[in-house]
């Protein structure tokens, strides 16, 4: 606890002071929730729609590196993207 006495501040002084530090740590309190409702709310997102090896198929070991990096240039909204970047790297790591 600040003992704004000490410093030489007024009752008044004093009160504002404490208002605003009760104001600073209830925000705090407030963004961390958000924050943490945020994440948990994006980790269910990307849970739904993680690769697994299993997406690569039978032919992952047969995915050239020139395959795999043509297919991590096209745009991601594009229906002819494959992720063969994914499978490419667990069959070579």
């Amino acid at each position: 606890m600040i003992k704004w006495g000490n410093l030489g501040v007024g009752a008044c002084g004093r009160r504002t002071r404490s208002l605003f530090v009760n104001l600073v740590a209830i925000m705090i309190v407030i963004v961390t929730f958000w924050g943490v409702s945020i994440i948990f709310n994006l980790k269910d997102n990307y849970s739904q729609s993680a690769w697994t090896p299993k997406d690569c198929g039978p032919n992952a070991a047969n995915i050239l590196q020139a395959d795999a990096y043509a297919d991590w240039q096209l745009n991601d909204k594009d229906d002819s993207k494959k992720n063969l970047m994914y499978c490419y790297c667990f069959e070579q790591f």
